[in-house]
């Protein structure tokens, strides 16, 4: 996977941040040569950063005139530079603004505490809830600063001037309404503007104090989760990112399609290994702008929809490391039922009623390789959460037709953990389940390869 490194800067093949590697372009020549960061917003999505921030950066490391452009998506470096340095020096920015300096992972969030002058920048880790303080020394954060802060100090002074305006037509109104204003003393007007002061400024300071101690309960919150069962905080954190991976991103049917298209051309063309597919699926959704949880969808319907029997646990495990959190593992049963519907898309009745056939195989080999957990399984069959059929609408027929077929599977599942609640412990070999006896009435195609092995067999 050239196209995509580990945010970190190792070669850890199972580390699951990634980024796109940076492509640098060189344009123009003498006084006007520059180097353009083609990919820069593509690179500052996957940080989680602003665009602006990390082209900035470059121009503090390198001393040159750095912009980006928002409108037409481009981040200059005025100078000629190697991509090969660039690189080197984003891996600088992460370490120093993107990782958290307790646990090392990049989910974190950029804040700003104290005023002014005695301003500093920390960053917030989602994973581990720790706050630990940026490189506050670097030039970047003059920027940072400035970007953060809000409105400069001459805007600030004009909203102060307004709101003076404001209060002198409100005490010219209430003379016009019969108030005598020569009746009040100068004396009482100060003594009234530092009373309205003292006011504001009280209920300024309770607001902040609630945000703090409210901010603090929900760090102590997240420790005492993390501390019990670690189980159930992975899951939370998994549950978390999910859903912020969805405000990053956009959804696009054509871009899957293809997506889903090129990974069955790799498998096609060398038997990849799991990682290799795992790691162009997410290649493919990223360089596609696609929503996070939607490399699922082209992991599912490039290596499971339409195969035979004997092919769908080849790149289960590529799945089930896709599918870690009840929100994905939903998301795979919105494949499955999507998997039928893109089967008869082309009227084709036959390669529909083959798709049927198949559900309940698909799902028995999810539930054997650990994609989907039996708790999912069965509140998706009981109606307990409606899949979000984005990419392709699902009648309401299909989705009866595809209950019905699952009904075997189902019901072995229900009857095994009945089983297992009254002999807790009995592990007997009696009790196995034996896929081709509970979907024999299915009449469920089986593989080429599967018959011929019979027929010699009988010979």
């Amino acid at each position: 996977m050239s196209g995509m490194l580990n945010v970190n800067g190792s070669d850890d093949p199972s580390y699951r941040y990634k980024m796109p590697k940076l492509i640098g372009k060189i344009e123009g020549r003498g006084n006007g040569i520059k180097t353009v960061i083609v990919n820069a917003s593509d690179i500052a999505q996957a940080l989680r950063r602003p665009t602006s921030q990390v082209t900035k950066f470059f121009g503090c490391e390198l001393g040159a005139m750095s912009r980006y452009e928002e409108k037409t998506d481009r981040a200059v470096v005025n100078g000629a530079f190697e991509t090969a340095n660039l690189q080197e020096m984003l891996f600088k920015y992460i370490e120093k603004f993107v990782l958290c300096g307790s646990c090392g992972n990049p989910e974190t969030h950029t804040e700003i505490k104290g005023k002014k002058k005695s301003a500093m920048i920390y960053l917030d880790c989602i994973a581990c809830g720790e706050t630990t303080e940026a490189d506050n020394s670097h030039k970047l954060c003059t920027a940072i600063l400035k970007e953060m802060t809000g409105p400069n100090s001459s805007s600030k002074k004009k909203d102060r001037k307004k709101k003076k305006d404001a209060e002198e037509g409100e005490d010219a109104e209430e003379g016009e309404d019969g108030v005598d204003e020569e009746s009040i003393s100068s004396v009482d007007k100060v003594k009234k503007k530092k009373k309205d002061k003292k006011e504001k400024k009280e209920k300024k300071e309770k607001k902040e104090k609630k945000a703090k101690k409210e901010k603090k309960a929900k760090k102590e919150k997240k420790r005492k989760e993390g501390s019990g069962d670690d189980s159930d905080g992975a899951e939370n954190k998994g549950e978390e990112l999910a859903t912020s991976f969805e405000t990053l991103t956009v959804h696009d049917a054509a871009a899957i399609e293809d997506s889903v298209d090129k990974v069955r051309a790799l498998i096609a063309a060398s038997s990849p290994s799991s990682q290799d597919v795992l790691n162009e699926a997410v290649t493919l959704q990223v360089n596609c702008g696609l929503r996070k949880i939607d490399s699922i969808a082209i992991l599912f319907f490039a290596t499971v929809a339409d195969q035979p029997p004997s092919k769908l646990g080849n790149y289960m495990e590529a799945l089930a490391v896709a599918s870690q959190t009840s929100k994905q593992q939903q998301e795979v049963m919105s494949c499955l039922e999507e998997s039928v519907a893109r089967a008869g898309l082309d009227g084709d009745a036959t390669k529909q009623a083959t798709a049927l056939k198949l559900i309940p195989l698909i799902i028995n080999s999810l539930y054997e390789n650990d994609v989907v957990g039996e708790d999912i399984i069965l509140s998706w069959y009981e109606g307990a959460f409606k899949p979000e059929h984005i990419r392709i609408a699902v009648e309401a027929d299909t989705v009866k037709a595809i209950k019905e077929q699952a009904k075997p599977v189902i019901t072995w599942l229900k009857e095994a953990g009945e089983e297992s609640d009254e002999d807790a412990g009995n592990n007997s070999d009696d009790d196995a389940y034996d896929p081709q006896s509970v979907f024999a009435t299915n009449n469920t195609p089986m593989d080429d390869e599967s018959d011929t092995d019979s027929d010699e067999d009988s010979d």
